[in-house]
């Protein structure tokens, strides 16, 4: 017979296997029928779906791509950040789903489901820790992973959605550090915070980090009697969580700061530099919060957020909050419930002032400060107000499921229920709400009338309480998860073109434009083998950008130089014509005027001959490149390749140096290589690890 112990144990246990199995039962089914994908957006297409073609070629031919041959004419692909190249679930997906060169999209969309779960089950577990019940764990957890702008992500950016996904059990490892003292559960945040970067982007790592930090805080500064005491037990805490945090993503942190070093980024129509502030019109404005979106928290199905950052947390749980609030002995139970409280209060209202941009002084702060400034949406603070939302939520759920209702009391509840429900009807019939938001309203409203009763609130709130939720997550699924109709589904997007052949017959020795005018992905090229001049991302390398900002026209000695043979368009041109797709109305030209990949300065003015005797291109992937060529005299090869840290050049097996190609008197970002006369083996080498500790010896 089981202890009561047991039946404890058995019980929590099942909760935390609801938590982590409803996300899949909820979402998978209309994943496989395929009316139904996370990868409809651009953002999900162009670098989600793209890029995990891209890691899927390269991990079948061998090698973890690092480098991008295919887009911009050659990128740092792991130091873009967005391509999650270190993630350890990104090498286990690779393990169990790349196939020729490929990762199919049920495997991508598998992926992003499965972190609806690992976000379900980390909350779940820091709120067993924070010693609440199996079932209020069970509410929060998903009300955090399945509603609000941490479900919403996945769809709009998954790279980032996989990071927010670690956020509670960050927060779980720092709370166990204040509690106990033991550093290693410090270097455990620092870890998942690190894991966060891996993922595919810095900005769950710091809205993690800030929480950490002021949970940290916090305590140290009611423990500590002196200054001096508090800030030094704060640098004991947060040197171990940054030392963790650099150890795990050093790799991706050498070769981020690398690039971004250099790279312009896209706030908005124009670029900025390295370093640059984001202008403040855009930082306080574009991405920001008016007051009256907040009725989302109410109906999110009429009123969206930019960005998918809508405030939406479960009714249920927000008018549990009211009720707490509207009490004092209630409030005063929350808080010997919860601990945390006061730290959290004040997250939530930075976040909410952060959100609301420049109706605050708050954007003009965080513009100023080194690395939140660089946070340019400030509606994304929305994930600081969400996490904190839950928590009270949940400790609001088991203050009202432990506390009696007097008869008084329950009198008045009752007519305070009946006028919510006649006012929420009434503005259902005057069209100020959505028909799925009266409904969960009316549940929510139901849910709570359980509380009147000692016999119902003993056995029925908790369940009624999950069960009202599970239906307003699947009222809410539609904006998490998007209906397939109105955009393509990514494979057909990304389909490959048969007009394409000569393009990719020619991978390695022809670089492509893709007009705008095609509808094609701006990243196609890195679903197949070929190579495009420009692509989609959140940043480009800045000698190539601006090397093309000297001529963006089509007939341009620019492209002649970066070998765009071909060019694909809708429009008519008056270039030699290769192919036509009748049904996609694509017509295919060649550029007679385009250099080769490699050519000698010396015949720089005649692409037709500028090529050197018997040139063959022995190997070519994105790490590695081989020319083979032969000389009469001295002279400079020319390899339209960008120059960039970590390439190494071979020439007969003996290390050369590269520098920066000049033509015409003018230098450009192009691989130049000095070669004296006879036959010659060059090779390219992608080294950035090993370039950076010892050379290219």
């Amino acid at each position: 017979m089981l202890t009561t112990s047991d039946q404890r144990g058995y019980l929590a246990y099942s909760s935390l296997l609801v938590a982590f199995a409803t996300p899949l039962l909820l979402l998978l089914p209309f994943l496989w029928d395929g009316s139904s994908s996370f990868l409809l957006f651009q953002d999900a297409q162009d670098q989600t779906y793209a890029w995990w073609q891209k890691l899927a070629h390269g991990w079948n031919a061998g090698y973890l791509p690092l480098w991008d041959a295919n887009i911009y004419s050659g990128r740092s692909f792991a130091g873009e950040i967005q391509a999650s190249v270190y993630y350890p679930l990104t090498w286990l997906w690779l393990v169990l789903f790349a196939q020729d060169g490929s990762m199919p999209r049920l495997a991508i969309e598998l992926s992003i489901v499965l972190h609806f779960s690992i976000a379900s089950s980390t909350m779940w577990c820091l709120l067993r820790h924070w010693k609440f019940a199996p079932a209020a764990a069970l509410f929060g957890a998903l009300s955090f992973a399945l509603m609000g702008p941490v479900a919403e992500r996945a769809a709009a950016q998954p790279n980032i959605f996989f990071g927010l996904c670690w956020l509670p059990l960050a927060v779980q490892f720092a709370s166990l550090h204040v509690e106990s003292g033991r550093t290693r559960f410090a270097l455990a945040a620092g870890a998942v915070i690190g894991l966060q970067v891996l993922s595919g982007h810095a900005q769950p790592a710091i809205h993690t980090a800030l929480l950490c930090g002021v949970l940290c805080s916090y305590f140290h500064w009611r423990r500590e009697p002196t200054h001096y005491q508090r800030l030094r037990a704060i640098a004991r805490s947060g040197a171990p969580m940054i030392a963790a945090l650099v150890l795990v993503a050093l790799p991706q942190l050498l070769l981020s700061m690398e690039y971004l070093s250099d790279a312009y980024r896209w706030v908005g129509p124009d670029p900025i530099g390295p370093g640059e502030s984001v202008p403040y019109r855009i930082f306080s404005r574009d991405f920001s919060v008016a007051p009256m979106q907040l009725w989302s928290l109410i109906d999110p199905w009429r009123v969206r957020w930019i960005d998918n950052n809508t405030l939406h947390l479960s009714v249920l749980g927000l008018l549990m909050i009211a009720m707490i609030s509207a009490r004092k002995t209630w409030r005063e139970r929350l808080k010997q419930l919860l601990p945390h409280w006061p730290w959290m209060l004040v997250v939530s209202v930075f976040a909410l002032l952060a959100m609301l941009g420049h109706l605050t002084p708050l954007a003009h702060i965080l513009r100023k400060l080194p690395v939140l400034g660089q946070i340019r949406q400030l509606g994304r603070y929305a994930i600081l107000f969400q996490f904190c939302f839950c928590v009270f939520a949940v400790a609001a759920f088991t203050v009202l499921q432990q506390s009696v209702v007097e008869g008084r009391r329950q009198a008045a509840a009752i007519v305070a229920l009946m006028a919510t429900g006649v006012l929420a009807s009434s503005l259902y019939l005057a069209g100020g709400l959505s028909k799925s938001s009266i409904f969960t309203l009316l549940l929510a409203l139901a849910t709570l009338a359980t509380l009147l009763n000692t016999f119902l609130r003993r056995r029925l709130f908790a369940p009624m309480a999950l069960a009202a939720l599970l239906c307003s997550a699947w009222l809410y699924r539609p904006l998490t998860l998007p209906a397939a109709g109105s955009s393509p589904l990514p494979e057909q997007a990304f389909a490959e073109l048969t007009v394409l052949a000569p393009v990719l017959a020619d991978y390695g020795q022809a670089r492509i434009i893709l007009d705008e005018s095609t509808g094609l992905p701006k990243n196609y090229a890195d679903a197949h083998s070929m190579q495009s001049r420009l692509g989609h991302s959140a940043t480009m390398y800045r000698p190539y950008f601006d090397f093309l900002a000297i001529d963006w026209s089509l007939n341009s000695e620019i492209n002649d130089l970066l070998n765009m043979r071909y060019v694909l368009t809708r429009n008519e041109l008056d270039l030699p014509l290769l192919g036509r797709d009748e049904a996609r109305k694509l017509n295919l030209y060649q550029r007679p005027s385009a250099y080769p990949r490699l050519f000698l300065a010396s015949r720089y003015g005649d692409a037709a001959h500028s090529a050197p005797e018997s040139l063959t291109l022995e190997h070519y992937d994105d790490h590695r490149i081989e020319f083979r060529f032969s000389l009469t005299n001295a002279d400079t090869v020319v390899v339209s390749e960008l120059t960039y840290p970590g390439w190494c050049a071979f020439l007969n097996d003996q290390p050369t140096a590269i520098h920066n190609a000049v033509l015409g008197g003018r230098e450009i970002p192009l691989r130049a290589i000095k070669a004296p006369p006879g036959d010659h083996r060059l090779r390219f080498e992608y080294r950035p690890f090993a370039a950076r500790i010892g050379g290219c010896s």
